[in-house]
């Protein structure tokens, strides 16, 4: 039995020699990573630095300073932990974090997406890290919604679905940005196939945000990808009801009746959504491709009416002119509908014209 307990003593004696070593291997690199970036630092002040150099020493020097706090936190021989570098270290994170957002801008307005997500990403997770519990930063760090959007957005560039969700965790908190990141969180969870989640996310920033219509197409995306058409047009009118003159609404009620073969009732409703909204060619060309869809429809009965067929190519016409006035050089919104009225109607010129852009 001594001699067991001899052995016991021996192997704690090594792993506590082993412990001392480990420490102070990392603070030497510690020291010298510091003096690095006190120096790189002062160069920067005065304009000579190079900003991306420095937040890689910081995000080094603050990596350095966890492995050092995990040593820090495992107990002694009598089963406590006595962390001693804790305060000095979480001291020296708190101060070299801020070079980690001076890089982050500088990568991300050089479309260096996975350094301002690694610069961005690690300040935010240094609010999170049980070393700097007493700070609070999740409270008393004021930009840190902020730069949790620019990670939010350098994940969404890099389309990291899980980083996205992660960083937006605070990035939806910030004033000016919250709907954005909000967004964004929907995205990472619809491209995680979390679909419960997204649904639920989904709906709430629809109350969150009840005029952003990045919620609302959603829903209706929702709806008819579900083959839930009735609920989706009952979800279309009670938006409708909420927010009467945003055209958007009546845009994505007129596609979901068009979805339902009604071709008059969604072009009364896209006719309503273009009075509110004159200029955007989009919904002109969905409001054209209703009517002749209808037409084309009308065309595979046995006796088809050909003046009742033209008459919705006439009403699409001017649909798809405006759509070509409003945007000239997107032709997908309004070439093949125009050449298709125009061989329809016989107006040789017109189809020529056309046809000549093809």
């Amino acid at each position: 039995m001594k001699k067991v307990l001899l052995m016991a003593v021996l192997m704690l004696g090594a792993s506590v020699a082993a412990f001392a070593q480990d420490v102070k291997v990392l603070n030497n690199e510690a020291k010298a990573l510091k003096a690095q970036y006190d120096k790189d630092f002062q160069a920067s002040v005065l304009g000579q630095g190079d900003n991306l150099k420095l937040a890689e020493l910081s995000l080094n020097l603050i990596n350095k300073y966890y492995e050092i706090d995990k040593l820090g936190q495992q107990p002694d021989a009598k089963g406590k932990v006595n962390n001693k570098f804790r305060k000095a270290n979480s001291d020296a994170v708190n101060q070299v974090r801020i070079s980690l957002v001076n890089g982050g801008i500088e990568a991300i307005n050089s479309d260096q997406n996975e350094k301002a997500m690694q610069f961005f990403g690690a300040y935010v997770e240094s609010a999170d890290h049980e070393m700097m519990e007493r700070f609070n930063l999740a409270t008393t760090d004021t930009q840190l919604p902020l730069i949790a959007y620019y990670a939010t957005l350098a994940a969404a560039r890099m389309e990291n679905n899980e980083m996205m969700l992660k960083y937006s965790k605070y990035a939806v908190k910030d004033a000016e940005n919250g709907a954005t990141a909000f967004q964004l969180k929907c995205t990472a969870l619809k491209g995680l196939n979390r679909t419960d989640e997204w649904l639920d996310a989904i709906k709430e920033g629809l109350k969150l945000y009840p005029t952003d219509n990045f919620f609302s197409a959603n829903m209706v995306d929702y709806y008819l990808s579900n083959n839930k058409v009735d609920e989706g047009l009952a979800f279309v009118n009670s938006e409708i009801e909420k927010n009467p003159n945003d055209h958007y609404n009546y845009y994505m009620k007129g596609f979901m009746l068009n979805q339902q073969k009604k071709y008059d009732e969604a072009d009364e409703v896209y006719a309503k959504a273009c009075t509110l909204n004159d200029d955007m060619a989009q919904l002109y060309s969905y409001a054209g491709l209703n009517l002749c869809q209808a037409a084309i429809e009308l065309g595979e009965a046995e006796e088809a009416d050909q003046n009742k067929i033209n008459d919705y190519y006439k009403r699409a016409l001017p649909y798809y002119t405006k759509a070509r006035q409003l945007a000239p050089e997107e032709k997908t919104l309004w070439m093949n509908g125009l050449y298709t009225i125009y061989y329809r109607l016989n107006m040789e010129k017109e189809f020529k014209e056309i046809e000549a852009l093809m």
